[in-house]
């Protein structure tokens, strides 16, 4: 099964899921394999198009399709999610800083820092001069006390750093003496209102069963939906999602949503349910009882 291999303290840290580079179906297979890992699920899953995935449980005794979505709350599903490509613009430019930075002595090149703009980070970052804001953080590192404790810079200088004065707020910086090569963290990316999912989700929803009826499902004894908030940004969460009554889900036989953030999944169709919660707690009865056979751990649950 494929696992994303990230050291314990950058798991920790705001920038977490700057770290994880799968994309596509690599990315996809590593959210479907975590979601039957929560699960506890015994099941063999092949790639595949249109549905994404094909599942078999046992030995072939039960065979499924799985269609999987991401969760984005922030504008048309077709036009994509405005923050996630915000994300996209600051991964670059965490890099290209991780990559300056490594070029320095110690302890700047141990150094992990959140920056906070002015203004908005969308406002800011399309017009960045990205070389010249990773010269200018260099240049204010050198002059600043580091330590493990942590340092707040509010103080440019307007001569060799003008970029920062003119667009940042302050910059938080701390080092790690055992780490180096750290992706810094946007201070405004998860900062602001919580968009309400519930709409999203049946927007989510509704777009894949218009697609997924022209799907051949083959010999699927299921046919699954599995939406996934992300939880990176403030538009990809699903915490505390209340029941969207989904009530014709056709073509699919079970719609589920997991929300990464909150460590939650639940069902949405047939029936709403939670099935694993923030304890790691299984709720084994809300499992589709089809699938129950296949468990990895015996017991009737909570």
């Amino acid at each position: 099964m494929l696992k994303v291999n990230i050291p314990k303290l950058r798991r920790e840290l705001a920038s977490r899921h700057l770290y994880d580079s799968a994309r596509g179906k690599l990315r996809e297979l590593a959210i479907v394999t975590g979601f039957f890992e929560r699960l506890q699920l015994d099941v063999e899953i092949i790639e595949g198009e249109r549905p994404d995935f094909s599942l078999s449980f046992g030995r072939g005794e039960l065979h499924a399709g799985l269609e999987l979505t991401l969760l984005n709350a922030d504008g048309p599903r077709q036009d994509g999610s405005p923050e996630r490509r915000l994300h996209s613009i600051w991964k670059k430019m965490a890099e290209a800083l991780q990559e300056r930075l490594s070029k320095e002595p110690e302890p700047l090149r141990h150094t992990y820092g959140s920056v906070f703009f002015r203004t908005s980070s969308a406002s800011v970052l399309n017009e960045l001069d990205r070389a010249r804001f990773c010269e200018e953080v260099a240049i204010s590192l050198r002059r600043t006390t580091l330590s493990e404790l942590g340092s707040r810079i509010t103080d440019f200088d307007p001569t060799s750093t003008p970029l920062l004065r003119r667009m940042v707020e302050h910059m938080y910086v701390r080092v790690f003496p055992s780490e180096d090569r750290l992706l810094w963290w946007c201070s405004d990316l998860q900062s602001g209102p919580v968009t309400d999912a519930s709409q999203a989700i049946k927007a989510a929803v509704a777009e894949k069963q218009e697609k997924a009826r022209s799907y051949r499902w083959g010999t699927a004894h299921e046919r699954w939906l599995l939406i996934y908030a992300a939880g990176e940004g403030l538009a990809d969460l699903a915490t505390r999602v209340k029941d969207p009554k989904i009530d014709e889900p056709t073509p699919f036989t079970q719609i589920f949503l997991w929300d990464k953030f909150s460590e939650t999944i639940h069902s949405l169709s047939p029936k709403f349910a939670a099935i694993f919660t923030e304890a790691d707690t299984l709720h084994l009865r809300h499992l589709p009882q089809t699938v129950r056979p296949y468990l990895k751990i015996s017991g009737n649950g909570p």
